[in-house]
């Protein structure tokens, strides 16, 4: 917990306030989804920092045992979609680092609306609906900006991940999730929330996910990512990194502790 609040301290510090790196377009806010076991202090700690705090239920199934586990709760990220006074939502990890602005990522053509493909799987009565159109634009599983074209199958490319991601909230698209937890097996339930939505928005299937420019965010980086434009990167910065890394990432972790005083 205490990793998660630094974590968030470093985000709330980079979105709002480093001038390298904080938001340029007036009334983003800087959201933080929690549960109710969240306590008073916790909460007070992310608005004193900057952040809207949002409690949501807790998104559970009994048939789902994760890999982790402290992804016991992923299922949670679920209710980013119930934030319809939102036409779009970046959804960035704790262990996300900026290196620029993200301000950009809403102008993508990855995250315009998407028509639904009509029957390109079989139905059930048991599925809900899905909504006639859509909103899911990510990054395949790739390491480096010009990393995609070296992945080592096809299904690295077209393997959606779950860390960052642009969504438009719709509760039509909610209940479709939710509906898939009745039915035990209906996806891998090692990495839950990725599983799910790797399967609901398959390339091949009705509601195809869309690659946003692959600059705005990277897994695991080396520096010379960041020295080619990555915006932004998804690495444990508590963790171990190559040595190049280790100090850029702790030198933003000193510069949110020197801000807010900790």
């Amino acid at each position: 917990m205490a990793l998660s609040r630094a974590s968030l301290g470093l985000m709330a510090y980079q979105l709002l306030h480093a001038p390298e790196t904080r938001s340029r377009r007036h009334g983003i806010p800087f959201l933080v989804l929690v549960t109710q076991d969240v306590g008073t202090g916790a909460r007070e700690t992310l608005r004193k920092d900057g952040a809207v705090v949002v409690e949501v239920p807790k998104l559970t199934t009994e048939w789902v045992r994760p890999l982790m586990p402290n992804w016991n709760q992923v299922l949670t990220k679920l209710r980013l979609w119930q934030l319809i006074d939102f036409e779009r939502v970046a959804f960035l990890d704790v262990d996300t680092v900026l290196a620029q602005p993200l301000d950009d990522i809403f102008d993508d053509p990855a995250v315009e609306e998407q028509d639904t493909i009509p029957s390109r799987r079989s139905g059930t009565t048991e599925i809900a609906a899905a909504p006639s159109k859509y909103v899911l634009a990510g990054n395949a599983d790739h390491h480096s900006p010009l990393g995609i074209d070296k992945a080592s199958s096809r299904a690295n490319i077209d393997h959606f991940r779950a860390g960052f991601f642009v969504l438009k909230p719709d509760l039509d698209l909610l209940r479709h999730y939710i509906s898939y937890l009745s039915l035990p097996g209906s996806f891998q339930p090692f990495a839950p929330e990725e599983s799910l939505l790797n399967m609901v928005h398959d390339r091949d299937h009705d509601m195809p996910w869309q690659q946003i420019n692959m600059t705005f965010n990277v897994r695991h980086p080396e520096m010379r990512d960041i020295e080619a434009g990555a915006k932004s990167v998804h690495e444990k910065w508590w963790g171990h990194t190559p040595a190049d890394i280790h100090l850029w990432l702790d030198g933003w972790r000193r510069r949110m502790e020197d801000f807010h005083g900790r």
